[in-house]
């Protein structure tokens, strides 16, 4: 016979694995060693409501910021959220790199990739998060643009929308956005929201009797400037025929003078007027209040002896500054002089580059011997100067070819470590 203190025991035990930690029937009975039926039994006769998966979904999965901007801009693309809160989005074949990517952003809000029709799918599960956008974007069931849906939009959302329905022309020069599904008034609208908030001037145009808004030239590399940063690697072909390929510049700037400005400005205007871009760490590191650089400031606080302040700066400024710029560019290139050799950053990101899929084009005019085999290891091609580097980038054909097989040797040599 069951006491009333077991029975009070059982009880507590079944409102905080049930409760409080949200667990399904099945996973309590697991826990408890007993039958799912007796779980539901005993909830009935503690009086313990059931719970919804939509209600259990909602308390144990968090909505980041990013994934909700992710989502507003897949809404207005190719994503669907039907009336229970649950969202689909597929894509075909050529996209399931892009796909995958979205899935990863989007977990565990979201299942795996799951093959269907002519490509993929991912689902999520119900919750109120997607309860609440099918409201703003979906009124009397018909998905509809508002100035508040756009306002809400950031450029992550902007290069979602693009990846979804936007098109580089094959000039290379002029650009699209497929709005077709949208009325001419939400197309004005879209318009408008793109001239005075990025100051991107659209026109809607009609093909074949469906609406699209074109931008020219220059409104296409603005636009494309300003969503790039968020354009993940698998899906970097439709912007490099505008922009050509942007280019991380490493080397050594804590025992360099002037933090190695000099031979990235230099570089960066070569690779400008080759129709590329660069991304200077130099100029991404902005100086304090003083004027004073990060650099700067961190060789002063390892002279103090200030080794936990170092830390703090170095893990939550440079780590996140520099590991950022690698995965805006589309490949790196290291500049291995002495002052590398006395640092450990260049280093460090030339490892990052290669985990992140990038080529690895090393500059120096050191002997074989003298190069880390690590370095070695990681790098696409080794050139003695910048005039053989910059030769080399002429060749936009071969540049391609080795972004898309950087990623490739990643995946074969990476695989199921990270």
């Amino acid at each position: 016979m069951v006491s009333d203190a077991q029975r009070k025991i059982f009880k507590a035990q079944l409102e905080h694995l049930y409760l409080e930690k949200h667990w399904t029937d099945e996973e309590v009975a697991s826990e408890l060693n007993c039958a799912k039926q007796s779980v539901y039994v005993a909830r009935k006769k503690f009086g313990i409501a059931a719970t919804t998966p939509r209600e259990r979904n909602t308390k144990l999965i968090k909505i980041t910021d990013r994934q909700e901007q992710i989502l507003r801009g897949s809404l207005l693309g190719d994503a669907y959220v039907d009336p229970s809160g649950a969202f689909t989005i597929e894509h075909g074949k050529k996209q399931l790199d892009y796909l995958d990517w979205l899935y990863r952003n989007l977990n565990p809000y979201f299942n795996e990739v799951k093959p269907h029709r002519t490509g993929g799918r991912i689902r999520s599960c119900s919750h109120d998060f997607g309860i609440s956008l099918r409201k703003e974007y979906y009124q009397q069931g018909t998905k509809r643009i508002t100035r508040e849906i756009l306002a809400k939009l950031t450029p992550l959302s902007l290069a979602v929308w693009f990846m979804d329905d936007g098109q580089l022309l094959p000039n290379g020069n002029q650009s699209r956005l497929s709005t077709c599904s949208f009325t001419k008034e939400e197309n004005d609208l879209i318009v408008e929201y793109l001239k005075n908030t990025w100051g991107v001037v659209g026109n809607v145009r009609k093909y074949y009797g469906y609406n699209y808004i074109y931008f020219n030239k220059e409104d296409t590399r603005k636009f494309l400037l300003i969503i790039r940063p968020h354009i993940p690697m698998c899906m970097r072909r439709k912007v490099w025929k505008c922009l050509g390929i942007s280019v991380y510049l490493s080397g050594g700037m804590e025992y360099k003078k002037n933090l190695g400005s000099k031979w990235r400005t230099w570089l960066t205007e070569r690779l400008q007027e080759m129709g590329h871009d660069a991304v200077d760490p130099v100029k991404l590191e902005a100086p304090d209040e003083a004027g004073i650089p990060v650099q700067a400031r961190l060789t002063q606080l390892k002279l103090d002896g200030n080794l936990d302040e170092v830390r703090r700066m170095v893990r939550h400024f440079l780590f996140r500054k520099d590991m950022f710029g690698i995965q805006v560019a589309d490949a790196i290139v290291v500049y291995y002089d002495e002052s590398v050799q006395r640092g450990a950053g260049t280093l460090s990101e030339a490892w990052e580059a290669f985990r992140e899929g990038r080529p690895v084009y090393l500059v120096t005019d050191f002997p074989v011997e003298k190069i880390p085999t690590w370095l070695i290891g990681e790098t696409t091609a080794i050139f003695p100067d910048f005039d053989a580097f910059l030769e080399y980038l002429k060749d936009e054909n071969k540049i391609l070819a080795d972004v898309i097989e950087a990623r490739k040797t990643r995946d074969e040599v990476l695989s199921g470590i990270y």
